[in-house]
């Protein structure tokens, strides 16, 4: 990284004043709600989704002039330890559905919002963590693994993995999912990636993501990154794994400059690739590329603010959420920036969404222009 290149970064992660004109840029839209916004919004060519933040609402906005469609209240299941979204409610869609994992699973009716199905089980949240899906199959994540009928809500199995499973990724009817295990009572820690028939739910390999020194820093960040030939995962150990796609075997790992920590795996920091590039950050107050062929580092930039989001793509970037919204290049180059409490505001807090041009995002602080969901153009 050349040094003028190494400054910038360090100013911007910094949050410190922006001499380059970088954070200029201008916010199609800005829907104020007094909670602000969890998670990462889910969007269509004219829908925008959103849920906010310590309660159980879902919020269909109109994606290019952020207009309220509709907004539903979703009920709390009972002896759930806190009255909000689990883990940020990562969306999914399905014909004319919004699939909302809330403690519970729902899927919405993308005109109305109005709740068309159902899935519970008394003895698990099935909808704690995020859900995805593929061939008109949900895949949501409580204690165990749920394969759904995408149009009714019936369940077609249900997969104890014996560890806390996260996000899946489905890529041709396999499911890839990372997991961290009970180390010590309330403790999660060591784990593994998983491949899984999504079918049936059937394991097909399991590669172990340990830390010998310390268990409670094993397991997984945020969801894997599925390529053409590899499994690419964040470990909370400060180690990237690439795994053969068909069989599980190392193909190379990297360690980081720290751990890749975050409280909430589900849409935590976790990775992204552009080119040929993985680009990764978390606790380490740093973001990283390495080579996808090679585990090489290929850039590194100065500390910073810690990535409490999901890495999340954009147009041939990896958009990095810290308070401020960084789009970085293959290369380690900061395209744009766009807002923190450093420049003025806003100040983000959740993960981003790319579509069409246009960049999602929520917050929930009080920087103006408050807590809400925001449209940005980008370049």
């Amino acid at each position: 990284m050349s040094s003028f290149r190494s400054v910038l970064v360090l100013l911007v992660l910094a949050g410190c004043h922006d001499a380059t004109g970088l954070g200029e840029r201008r916010i199609l839209w800005f829907h104020s709600d007094r909670l602000g916004a969890i998670g990462e919004p889910l969007v269509d060519s004219t829908l925008a989704v959103f849920t906010s933040f310590d309660d159980m609402r879902v919020i269909g906005l109109d994606a290019q002039n952020g207009r309220l469609r509709w907004q539903t209240r979703l009920p709390l299941p009972p002896g759930v330890p806190y009255a909000g979204m689990p883990n940020g409610g990562i969306l999914a869609a399905y014909q004319d559905l919004v699939i909302v994992p809330a403690w519970d699973v729902y899927a919405l009716d993308r005109v109305s919002g109005a709740v068309r199905w159902s899935f519970t089980e008394p003895d698990d949240y099935p909808g704690y963590n995020a859900t995805v899906v593929a061939g008109g199959t949900v895949y949501s994540v409580g204690r165990d693994l749920y394969a759904l009928d995408a149009a009714t809500g019936a369940l077609r199995f249900r997969k104890s993995i014996g560890e806390q499973p996260f996000r899946p990724v489905v890529v041709d009817s396999v499911i890839y999912v990372a997991t961290r295990r009970e180390v010590f009572p309330g403790t999660l820690g060591n784990g593994h990636v998983m491949a899984l028939s999504g079918n049936t739910g059937a394991t097909i390999w399991s590669a172990p993501i340990e830390d010998p020194q310390d268990s409670g820093r094993g397991g997984s960040v945020g969801p894997v990154f599925v390529t053409d030939s590899m499994v690419i995962v964040a470990g909370q150990n400060a180690v990237v794994y690439a795994l053969d796609r068909s069989t599980g075997q190392t193909r190379w790992t990297y360690t980081g400059v720290g751990s890749y920590y975050d409280t909430a795996p589900s849409y935590s920091a976790g990775l992204a690739i552009v080119d040929r590039t993985v680009i990764v950050a978390g606790d380490v107050r740093s973001v990283e590329g390495v080579d996808l062929a090679t585990g090489h580092r290929l850039w590194q930039t100065g500390p910073g603010s810690s990535v409490t989001e999901r890495i999340t793509l954009g147009d041939n970037v990896a958009l990095v959420s810290v308070g401020s919204l960084f789009a970085f290049d293959a290369n380690g180059q900061i395209r744009w920036q766009q807002g923190g409490a450093g420049f003025g505001g806003p100040v983000f807090s959740t993960a981003a969404t790319y579509k069409n041009g246009l960049v999602y995002i929520g917050s929930v602080s009080p920087e103006a222009p408050g807590p809400g969901f925001y449209a940005l153009r980008v370049p």
